[in-house]
């Protein structure tokens, strides 16, 4: 029986060499197809892994059973190596700048007196050996206000009026910044603080409790406010990214703002742009749309010609809505389009949007401005899966390689203004930029990193620009933590309360103030520090000189 499969020799023999090579450059492209719809398959399968535990993690969560604890790979690949110098040298930087007081700065509450037991008579004093015990008092303070009373003669009564910083309440100042700290600082939950002040022998509630967190916060809400508005109007740039939150059992989101100097938080239902730029234009006064030269801009970016809103200026969105529909004006995503412009005109009006700078993790609602590409989240992309063809590794590992070459480069710069380092950076990238990779998933990842290399260099042609997202990561994680502890929150007032609260304890310890110490200012109402919008304005100039001064 003859063979059905054909001799290879013959096959060789008979065909020209054009076309062996035609035929071996069909099946390198099919083996090479095949090996990436192989790894796509893969990605595919621990994507449902991932989603199969997220589920699981939720079914547990909804039957209270503790959730499967995360184990880091200890594992690290030679790719990563570069980079580890760069994470080494992060963390020499990551001590503290501020230093807390030295012994000798501490104030002594009591001096006691030790002699030693048989002193020989014959002996001489040569003075005392010092040693300085630091301790804590914990114990009630309770003030009890007598307040005169006197009757007119036309038969009112006329009573001594209480300290403003105890009128309304019967806690004071002391206690209840201590619950406030306690509850935004140490995360300490309502009921162990109950717990806590009950065995310290303070008569008080839950209830009492959760109004001392929750309740007149609008003597806080302008300086919240305040935050954003002076961090929007002296800021050269912006970090921002969001994270889940729980409303009353409803799914939300939770935006911060910021950068060296402050941090504000809102607690929303969305995270869309539109969403995004309502927050930015929460300081614009009543008219949040405007439709301006800026407004314009942005429409015409998208092919949205409309002179009949040229200069005018809504303050509801009801308003808008009932103008372009009273001209027909209609499609939702032009409408979507519209409704951004006219709030991207309202923010120009307090700072220029085409002078602003965006750092985010490249989320599409943050994609505005002059937006700037996070190089730790890129590189979390290249890393997301790992290849098993061993071609597809070793082109993992150079890309990487590159990756923080570049990476390392440009931050040298931005700390000595070296032109070599400049250079350098520029080389790699080119060299980045002309790899043939054959695995198709980093292949995209490289080819965004192309496309998009302005953003990804931004920082090299302004070195006071940042190169990542991670100092606004650290902030929404303090959103995450204080979450995870004390779950969702169930008022309008509490959710309010835990975003003015965070934004102030974070922007607090930006500009180096002592939290409890700003809560003891506001409540005492003493004024000893200045308001937080030029603490925040000064840490902004502050930081502006000092980035300056690295890259001369």
């Amino acid at each position: 029986m003859m063979n059905s499969i054909p001799n290879i020799q013959i096959l060789i023999a008979h065909s020209s060499r054009e076309e062996l090579a035609k035929r071996y450059i069909e099946l390198y492209i099919d083996n090479l197809s095949r090996t990436n719809n192989l790894e796509e398959a893969l990605r595919e399968l621990h994507g449902k892994d991932e989603e199969i535990q997220k589920l699981k993690d939720r079914i547990s969560l909804l039957e209270k059973r503790p959730k499967k604890p995360k184990i880091n790979d200890s594992k690290r690949s030679s790719s990563s190596s570069s980079r580890g110098n760069v994470c080494k040298d992060a963390k020499k930087k990551r001590k503290k700048s501020g230093k807390g007081k030295s012994k000798s700065e501490l104030s002594i509450n009591k001096t006691l007196i030790l002699e030693p037991d048989n002193i020989p008579e014959d002996a001489v004093f040569n003075g005392y050996k010092p040693y300085l015990v630091q301790d804590i008092k914990i114990t009630t303070f309770n003030t009890l206000y007598k307040r005169a009373v006197y009757i007119l003669p036309n038969g009112k009564t006329l009573t001594a009026d209480l300290p403003a910083s105890v009128q309304g309440s019967h806690f004071g100042t002391e206690l209840r910044s201590f619950i406030l700290n306690e509850y935004h600082t140490k995360r300490v939950t309502q009921p162990l603080i109950h717990n806590f002040l009950q065995d310290t022998g303070i008569v008080i509630s839950q209830a009492q409790i959760n109004n001392i967190l929750n309740s007149k916060i609008s003597d806080f809400e302008k300086e919240y406010n305040d935050i954003l508005l002076t961090g929007l109007l002296y800021s050269y740039y912006l970090h921002v990214d969001d994270t889940g939150s729980i409303h009353s059992g409803k799914n939300g989101y939770c935006t911060v703002i910021g950068n060296e100097a402050f941090a504000w938080y809102k607690s929303t239902n969305s995270k869309s742009r539109v969403n995004f730029l309502e927050l930015l234009s929460t300081p614009c006064g009543p008219c949040k749309y405007i439709f301006n030269n800026a407004a314009s801009r942005y429409l015409k970016k998208y092919k949205i010609k409309l002179s009949r809103l040229n200069d005018l200026s809504f303050t509801t969105k009801a308003d808008l809505i009932y103008y372009l529909e009273f001209y027909g004006i209609k499609g939702v995503n032009k409408f979507k389009r519209i409704e951004e412009a006219g709030l991207i005109g309202a923010i120009d009006t307090l700072k220029s949007v085409e002078s602003l700078y965006i750092m985010s993790d490249n989320a599409k609602q943050f994609n505005l401005f002059n937006h700037m590409q996070c190089w730790v989240h890129m590189e979390r992309n290249i890393k997301k899966y790992k290849p098993t063809n061993q071609t597809f590794i070793q082109e993992q590992n150079l890309v990487l390689d590159l990756f923080w070459d570049i990476f390392k480069n440009i931050k040298d710069y931005k700390n000595t203004g070296n032109i070599k380092n400049k250079e350098l950076a520029e080389e790699k990238f080119k060299t980045l930029s002309l790899l043939s990779i054959q695995y198709e998933y980093l292949k995209d990842q490289v080819d965004f990193i192309v496309l998009n290399k302005k953003e990804f260099l931004m920082s090299l042609y302004d070195p006071v620009l940042p190169l990542h997202n991670n100092l606004c990561e650290n902030d929404i994680r303090q959103y995450v933590m204080k979450r995870n502890i004390s779950g969702e929150t169930k008022s309008e007032d509490g959710k309010k309360a835990r975003d003015i609260f965070l934004s102030i304890k974070t922007t607090c310890r930006k500009c180096g103030i002592n939290f409890i110490d700003y809560l003891k200012n506001k409540l005492e109402k003493t004024n000893k520090f200045p308001s937080i919008s030029s603490l925040v304005r000064e840490a902004i100039k502050l930081h502006n000189i000092q980035s300056q001064i690295s890259t001369c």
